[in-house]
């Protein structure tokens, strides 16, 4: 969904729009490719410790990519089991040890220990709990175990249940970089950036759910830099659900992304935005609404004087056009894009609208 990438002449489904092409900054891909290189490190420590105890740390702060990087364990290591302890639990050992009862597994997983370690309290008795039944895990469960913690918990875990934690033989951490460090803002599509459509699907639902949590983190924020970064998350987390098919989880994101780039007053994100919504709406089948957002965008490039940004929404106005057999039209917008590209030397888009208006029927069908 980026206005830099076409469809090969001859090959050009109706939902190819010029913006299909969209992608994931780089260092960004580079946190993804850190959590799915803890991911493997987690799998081997499975796959050496079975049948066997060891005891593991696994640092997470969100619950969603947890309850996700546990699924996908769980899909390559069958017998993994996810215990969640219930708030204010003490004796978390009785606890897995009564829900375990009769149940086979290969490995646990043990999750929301930290309902029982608020942050603000005084003293933790789960923690003195945990300290002292250290011992009573490896004679209970021959088999790995891992606490899945956030970086907080784990902090208190180190600090006052110190005997537990010499028993940690792994430690991984899956914690994307706060809000604030995140790559600087910019558009998608730009040169830096690697395409999201080279992510299978699991990358893409890890990069998903961090994202979820970088915008949950900084979406009451008051800093417009840092907005700017919430409003390129956003259409992002567009352009991955597009990718995957879920529509309407896309155009959510998308119109999010419209609201943030409102505030900031931002026709640079807002033309974008309406762009990459055009092309929702087409894929969707709805072409009046699609159209309208083409034409938006097209207003929004006009006044910004963006020659490029102009030229990609006539391509998507062509493509529409051609979708409802206006061939009149297609030809006329295709034109006004195949003008606009030779004024900025764009040489591969050149080559395609010129090769789309060859192909287009000598005959206005419509008439």
């Amino acid at each position: 969904m980026n206005p830099e990438q076409f469809k090969p002449a001859g090959d050009r489904p109706p939902s190819a729009e010029a913006p299909e092409r969209s992608s994931l900054p780089a260092g960004e891909a580079a946190e993804t490719e850190q959590l799915e290189g803890e991911l493997r490190a987690l799998r081997r420590m499975l796959f050496a410790s079975q049948g066997t105890f060891s005891l593991s740390l696994a640092i997470c702060n969100s619950p969603a990519l947890r309850d996700r990087l546990i699924e996908q364990v769980s899909s390559s290591h069958p017998g993994v089991r996810k215990i969640a302890v219930p708030a204010g639990t003490v004796d978390v050992l009785g606890y897995v040890r009564q829900e375990m009862r009769g149940q086979p597994a290969a490995a646990l997983c043990i999750v929301d220990c930290e309902k029982s370690l608020p942050s603000d309290a005084q003293d933790w008795p789960t923690l003195r709990s945990l300290n002292a039944s250290r011992e009573l895990w490896a004679k209970e469960f021959p088999l790995p175990v891992t606490f899945w913690l956030p970086s907080y918990a784990a902090t208190l875990l180190a600090r006052y249940a110190r005997d537990l934690w010499r028993w940690f033989s792994h430690q991984f951490e899956f914690v994307a970089d706060e809000a604030q460090g995140a790559a600087s803002p910019g558009l998608m599509g730009s040169s830096s950036e690697t395409d999201i459509s080279n992510l299978d699907a699991d990358r893409k639902h890890l990069r998903i759910v961090e994202l979820q949590q970088r915008i949950q983190e900084a979406w009451q924020s008051d800093d417009p830099l840092l907005m700017r970064h919430v409003s390129r998350w956003l259409q992002e987390l567009g352009l991955l659900h597009y990718h995957l098919g879920n529509l309407d989880q896309a155009e959510h994101a998308l119109l999010r992304a419209v609201e943030v780039d409102l505030k900031l007053g931002s026709l640079e994100g807002m033309a974008n935005d309406y762009g990459n919504l055009g092309i929702v709406y087409k894929t969707r089948g709805d072409l009046e609404q699609a159209e309208k957002m083409y034409r938006q965008s097209l207003e929004i490039n006009q006044k910004l004087g963006s020659l490029e940004g102009m030229a990609i929404q006539y391509t998507n106005l062509g493509i529409l056009c051609e979708t409802r057999g206006d061939i009149t039209h297609t030809r006329e917008m295709w034109s006004k894009a195949l003008e606009l590209y030779r004024r900025i030397g764009a040489a591969t888009q050149i080559r395609k609208v010129e090769q789309w208006l060859k192909d287009l029927p000598v005959d206005d069908i419509t008439s």
